[in-house]
């Protein structure tokens, strides 16, 4: 385990460096000792993206996903949604969101939900930036939901062509007046 650490933290000096074929080489070594490791997995998944292996990529983001602690992080299921197309993309973005907003509820919940409204927060002492989720702040969860949205609005707009079906009588009316 110990040398599977020294692995991945060599891959990580190595991705920082821009040798990210190294980094990918010494990664393999480490998923050969520590095959179960969800964040090696993770890792190792947006390495192989980086050098243009989506098929790899996203065989080993299945792996991740078959581990309990793979399959109840966002990033992997965003990372998913980036590699796959269609209804199986948007599942898997709304996967990655809505696991991020069962884990910060205070992030959205307003006064209508039963959270607390801004001057509530202030009197309470709460602000934005308090640790949350494994200690990401708030702005980079509420950065990360926003980025899935905005991934599915996508898919829904190119992969399955959502939006035809209501312009189409609109664009229509234009062309005949």
């Amino acid at each position: 385990m110990q040398q599977s650490a020294s692995l991945i933290k060599d891959a990580e000096n190595k991705l920082d460096g821009g040798e990210v074929e190294m980094a990918l080489n010494q990664l393999l070594k480490a998923k050969n000792l520590t095959p179960n490791d969800p964040s090696l997995l993770s890792l190792l998944a947006d390495v192989y993206q980086q050098v243009g292996m989506n098929e790899e990529a996203l065989g080993v983001i299945e792996e991740s996903l078959q581990l309990e602690e793979g399959s109840l992080d966002p990033t992997v299921w965003m990372m998913r949604g980036q590699l796959t197309n269609g209804e199986e993309s948007l599942v898997s973005y709304k996967t990655g969101v809505n696991i991020l907003i069962e884990a910060c509820p205070h992030l959205f919940s307003g006064p209508q939900n039963g959270g607390m409204n801004e001057e509530e927060e202030e009197e309470d002492g709460n602000n934005n930036n308090k640790e949350s989720n494994g200690g990401e702040n708030d702005d980079e969860i509420l950065d990360m939901v926003c980025s899935g949205l905005c991934s599915m609005a996508e898919v829904y707009l190119t992969d399955l062509r959502f939006l035809s079906f209501f312009f189409f009588p609109f664009t229509f009316c234009f062309i005949i007046s």
